[in-house]
């Protein structure tokens, strides 16, 4: 079992919600506007399947493997046209690359990632759809 952090309005969870792996980083979020919210609730998910993904990278290695059999891209040229629509960062790709997360959540419970906000943050994004509560 894994504890993690979300600062929000509404505990339960759902999928597509981030998490913070520390307490410190959630807390972040209790003052961002547009995210988070005004209290930070402590969640503990089961770990066992979950993709750990630190790279823009890796996750175009995974998505290639979703490619038709007559996609002749290669991972620099999927990587590329990635960079040049200005993805950067793992939750970039989750949030703009059509079908990705649904590929990750066929494998996937999780992904988690080192996020840019706040700086070198452990996020872990929830794919599953049945919705979490926090611990009471």
């Amino acid at each position: 079992m894994q504890t993690i952090y979300r600062a929000t309005d509404n505990p339960t969870a759902t999928k597509g919600v981030h998490f913070a792996e520390s307490r410190i980083d959630a807390e972040a979020y209790l003052d961002n506007q547009g995210y988070g919210g005004a209290t930070v609730y402590e969640y503990s998910v089961d770990d066992a399947n979950v993709l750990r993904c630190d790279s823009v990278t890796e996750l175009v290695e995974i998505y290639m493997s979703s490619l038709d059999a007559d996609d002749d891209r290669s991972a620099d040229d999927i990587r590329s046209d990635w960079t040049d629509s200005g993805i950067s960062y793992v939750h970039d790709a989750l949030e703009q690359v059509d079908g990705l997360v649904d590929l990750l959540a066929k494998e996937y419970d999780w992904v988690v990632f080192v996020d840019s906000y706040p700086d070198d943050c452990t996020t872990w994004r929830y794919l599953e759809t049945a919705p979490i509560s926090p611990v009471a």
